[in-house]
């Protein structure tokens, strides 16, 4: 059984195994005695046997041989080799052909054994071989290393238990859940299974824990842009409770007949970084490998705050535009009146402070019930007043309207803190508030603002109620917003007669007042001259005013995009299959890069459909045609609805509008932490995510084993590892 021959033939048909080696290895090295044939070097035709010296077998436990080949072999690598094996150089000789040269020369015979025993495969070999059987000190070794691997395995298998727990305890919070709180209950209602590294390392479990969810999610939402065919993001400033100005980036897309709006991350900014918006935009961009690689499939951007305002030639979307050609700047459905308001402020310092002071009415009033209650309690004692239900000061525009119109009721809520209050600061602050509403520069940009608004409000509710986007409609709209708006213009007081300015009440507390309430206090000081005051003050209205109209007008006029969801919006079918809208079609397919004809034939076939005339909007016919598999017959019109589904326009289209934006504004509101305010905000965000990925606890699980500490008590060990 155990000759040279009988074991090449078992290697080739790959029939040895675990047992036969085991009892080859018994039967040990076949040694027979061998002739070696030699040419004599002076005739090379005459032939020289010689007797192989049996003593030569002492040189190496593993030599063996072979008769019909009169030839060494190597018995360690023949038993365990396998027919997929592949040996080279020194090895090759030993195990494939064998050494027939040297046999008789036990010098270079044992040079030759000397050169095998050191190449890695022999090593390899010998060391399984050593372990094959059960009577060896490396068997009892690799038993208890077994044994340690399974407990081991073990340990980390309830761990994982705990963490796919701890998981889903994110996937299944509620908004406003203390995730911190909710795990630690986790943990102790499986007290029994926990083990010590969750007790004594919880926080920075805890937040490694948090870090991954919020990595794969990133890495699943890139994954989702790879394989759409279109993106838009939104770029919107946002502050949360202490912390400064915040820009976050939203990503918009389609898949699979689904509209995604995914948060993607936070950059903190200061208000004098307006001016690089464009540089930081396309930093992010730049991160985004994913958009890079395919430039054409960013088709629009949307921002909100100061740096829509910067719009001309040197702003965001000139720059952006530079890069990726095929973008357009559009206002999303999410933005709304507040920040253009505010965004006045910076066209003079007089209107920044008045915008500072207005905060500090919407901060006071906004963090404590009571002094609600106390306005409730004030508006109702008075005759033929309305109980006010609602008081809000959780925007500009709704704060400013409130404390202009309820004035009076303020200052007598306020005056009622000043007697009833102990705490020291708060005391500060009312009077501080009462002392606006008693000076005459506040009053002015009050009233001047509270006439501006109810007009700006009444055009975005009739833009939001538009069913669709007729061009003749919306420039009614906004011919008439204008002459709203020149009407009030020209009956305001630029200059208003100067008016006696009341005593300021002292706030004798001087350690208790902030840095904006001595602003707010220090208004009134030093006031310009007649002159200079009447020309100041008339630039700045007459450039508010200017801001605003520019900003409404480039809001509702119809945009390529806005022209392009005219064409497949069913409430205008009825009106193409009588006039079909060739100019329209020809624009469009000329500034997204359609077949023009391919397109014109697909929407008359469309048009022609009574059916379709009753679709609920864009995002239906889009379902539609995945649904029925018309992809390939309409390929124009697919990716026409795919970019109107993309991109977040102003629509009535039922299913495109999100309060992604809505939700993260309340969240950063009512977040008191700021600690990993951005991982929270995506397990905020995004639960439909992780719920919708099968994975997703193993993926996350997988990206913790891979941090440094969350290594050897998360991961499971092979057998292999151990050696």
């Amino acid at each position: 059984m155990n000759s040279v021959a009988n074991i090449k033939s078992l290697v080739d048909a790959d029939k040895v195994t675990e047992a036969v080696r085991t009892e080859l290895k018994k039967l040990g090295p076949p040694r027979p005695a061998l002739v070696n044939i030699q040419e004599t070097p002076v005739n090379v035709y005459k032939i020289h046997l010689e007797k192989f010296n049996p003593e030569l077998y002492n040189l190496a436990d593993w030599l063996c041989g072979c008769p019909q080949r009169n030839a060494l072999f190597c018995y360690i690598c023949l038993v365990m080799s396998k027919c997929a094996d592949r040996f080279n150089g020194e090895s090759y000789y030993w195990v494939i052909s064998g050494v027939t040269r040297e046999i008789t020369c036990k010098p270079k015979l044992l040079q030759k054994i000397n050169k095998h025993q050191t190449t890695p495969q022999h090593m390899s070999l010998s060391l399984d071989y050593a372990l094959l059987g059960e009577n060896n000190v490396l068997h009892h070794l690799r038993g208890k290393f077994f044994l340690s691997v399974t407990q081991h395995n073990e340990k980390v298998r309830l761990n994982r238990h705990i963490l796919s727990k701890l998981i889903n305890c994110v996937k299944c919070a509620g908004v406003g859940s203390d995730y911190k709180a909710e795990m630690k209950q986790i943990l102790k209602d499986n007290s029994t299974l926990v083990s010590d590294i969750f007790r004594d390392f919880f926080d920075t479990i805890w937040c490694e824990l948090l870090n991954s969810i919020h990595a794969v999610c990133v890495s699943l939402i890139q994954q989702e842009i790879a394989r759409t065919d279109f993106v838009s993001m939104e770029v919107d400033e946002v502050n949360s409770i202490g912390s400064p100005v915040m820009l976050v980036f939203i990503v918009r897309y389609e898949l699979h007949g689904e509209i995604h709006e995914r948060f993607l991350k936070y950059i903190v900014t200061q208000s004098n970084q307006v001016l690089n918006m464009p540089y930081i935009i396309l930093c992010e961009l730049d991160k985004l490998a994913t958009i890079n690689k395919a430039p054409e499939n960013f088709i629009s951007i949307s921002y909100n705050g100061l740096a829509s305002i910067f719009t001309g030639r040197s702003g965001v979307h000139s720059k952006l535009k530079d890069r990726f050609k095929k973008i357009y700047f559009i206002h999303s459905y999410a933005h709304n009146i507040d920040f253009v308001i505010e965004g006045t402020g910076s066209l003079g310092q007089e209107l920044r402070i008045f915008f500072i002071n207005l905060k500090s009415f919407q901060t006071f009033f906004s963090r404590s019930e009571k002094y609600i209650n106390m306005l409730d309690t004030i508006v109702s004692k008075l005759p033929n007043r309305k109980l006010q239900t609602g008081w809000n000061f959780q925007a500009t525009s709704p704060t400013l309207l409130t404390v202009c119109s309820h004035k009076s009721d303020i200052r007598e809520c306020l005056d009622q803190i000043i007697d009833l209050e102990v705490e020291r600061s708060t005391i500060a602050e009312a009077v501080a508030l009462k002392n606006l509403l008693n000076n005459d520069d506040f009053n002015y940009w009050l009233d001047l603002f509270s006439k501006l608004l109810p007009t700006c409000n009444e055009l975005f509710d009739v833009v939001h109620e538009l069913t669709a986007f007729d061009a003749v409609q919306v420039r009614t709209i906004v011919e008439n917003f204008k002459t709203k708006m020149y009407n009030v213009r020209n009956n305001i007081e630029v200059n208003p007669p100067p008016i006696k300015r009341p005593c300021i009440e002292e706030v004798y507390i001087k350690e208790e007042v902030t840095d904006e309430l001595v602003v707010s206090n220090s208004i009134s000081q030093a006031p310009p001259t007649q002159d200079l005051r009447q020309i100041t003050r008339t630039e700045m209205v007459n450039r508010i005013f200017y801001v605003i109209m520019a900003y409404i007008e480039e809001r509702v006029t119809p945009s390529p995009f806005i022209l392009l969801a005219s064409l497949i919006h069913p409430g205008f079918f009825a009106k193409y299959r009588i006039a079909f809208p060739r100019a329209e079609v020809e624009q469009v397919a000329r500034l997204f890069s359609l077949d023009k004809d391919a397109l014109s034939a697909e929407l008359r076939i469309i048009y022609e459909r009574e059916e379709l005339t009753q679709a609920e909007g864009s995002l239906f016919l889009l379902q539609y045609l995945y649904k029925n598999s018309l992809a390939d017959v309409f390929p124009e019109t697919f990716k026409l609805l795919k970019m109107v589904c993309t991109v977040p326009m102003t629509t009535s289209d039922p299913g495109r509008c999100f309060s992604t934006l809505k939700q993260i504004k309340s969240f950063l509101k009512n977040s008191n932490s700021q600690e990993k305010i951005e991982v929270l905000t995506m397990c905020l965000l995004e639960k439909d995510l992780m719920k919708k990925t099968p994975n997703f606890n193993e993926l996350v699980i997988e990206h913790l084993c891979r941090q440094k500490n969350g290594e050897l008590d998360f991961s499971c060990f092979a057998y292999k590892q151990l050696y």
